[in-house]
């Protein structure tokens, strides 16, 4: 198999800035020593800036169209050898729209609507990382992760689109609740909330739009022809372990960034498994905690990991918060975020 092609960069970053994120891809390395504090990647960097450029153009705009602000705000993608792959929004496009206009018209004082944007504009992941398993040999994805041939149109999505609004009718319960009113709502409110918003995102994106390795080996795979962008016919075993491992590591780093934003949230740390409390404790950042850890476990050094054949996350209701399940998570063991996995691959 040929080597998957060179990332194509926006033309609207700063060169440097893409420089940076090239070396750390090549790298494959944390951009910042260990810190106490949540550590962005140089790819979510980007993706803020992005964001903020994006929300200054379009905030100005007496109606913000649709379709224009969906174009511009999408980030290009990667290139494949049997298609391109692009990068999810986990808070939605339509959501965040909707907040360039609501904070407009509300005007809240001191609020930095770019900068606040941004930060949602951060939470994203790769399209071909979304892959799951509908029932046994059903094998499902975002849209791009999956086609019926090298650089078709036609996806293999199921039931994605369920999945989608699903996650943002989430999404905006968080704020919501948060923030019943614009009006009379605070700056440190709105961007409470936004927090909120982006870890419940990421919990929702973790739980309903990937699994772990050991799910998709026990489901198997398609029975039929399903190019995965990066690794070819997943109906065949070489390529679809491959996948599998791929979605699987993927998703452990979105656990551990999840685990990170709701232990710096004492109302949401309760969700937060006591192994990822644990090393998160140890060694400050959620980088730093998830590389001891699979470096442990690769060494047998730690031998408590999570090896379920499913998700061991409780579900939340999209019409009920992280921060109003925190209590049956302390009293019932119903987190939003299971144990951490080994590394596969």
């Amino acid at each position: 198999m040929a080597a998957p092609k060179k990332r194509k960069l926006s033309n609207s970053f700063d060169e440097e800035l893409a420089a940076q994120l090239q070396a750390e891809e090549e790298a494959d390395s944390p951009i910042n020593e260990p810190k106490p504090s949540f550590q962005r990647t140089l790819t979510q960097m980007m993706h803020a800036k992005h964001g903020r450029e994006v929300t200054s153009e379009f905030k100005k705009k007496a109606k913000i169209d649709n379709k224009k602000f969906g174009s511009s705000y999408r980030v290009k993608g990667d290139d494949h050898e049997f298609g391109g792959s692009g990068k999810d929004e986990m808070v939605s496009t339509a959501t965040t729209r909707e907040h360039i206009e609501a904070l407009r018209k509300a005007n809240v004082a001191s609020l930095d609507v770019e900068k606040e944007i941004g930060e949602l504009s951060s939470v994203r992941v790769n399209t071909d990382a979304l892959v799951w398993h509908q029932g046994p040999n059903d094998v499902v994805g975002h849209p791009g992760a999956l086609r019926k041939k090298a650089f078709g149109q036609a996806s293999i999505v199921g039931d994605h689109n369920i999945r989608d609004v699903a996650r943002a009718t989430a999404v905006k319960t968080e704020f919501q609740a948060l923030v019943p009113d614009l009006s009379t709502a605070t700056a440190a409110d709105v961007q409470q909330a936004h927090k909120q918003m982006m870890v419940r995102a990421q919990v929702e994106t973790v739980r309903n739009f990937s699994q772990p390795q050991e799910q998709f080996a026990q489901l198997g795979r398609p029975g039929s022809k399903a190019l995965h962008v990066r690794y070819g016919d997943i109906s065949n075993a070489g390529p679809y372990g491959q996948m599998a491992d791929y979605v699987h590591n993927e998703r452990e780093k979105q656990k551990w960034q999840a685990a990170k934003r709701m232990m710096e949230d004492k109302h949401l740390a309760p969700h937060v498994p006591d192994l990822h409390q644990e090393y998160l404790k140890k060694f400050g950042d959620q980088v730093a905690a998830q590389h001891a850890f699979e470096k442990a476990v690769s060494t047998g050094q730690e031998k408590r990991f999570n090896n379920a054949t499913s998700s061991q996350a409780h579900p939340i209701p999209t019409n009920e918060t992280l921060r109003g399940r925190a209590g049956r998570a302390t009293t019932h063991g119903e987190r939003a975020l299971s144990p951490p996995r080994g590394r596969r691959g």
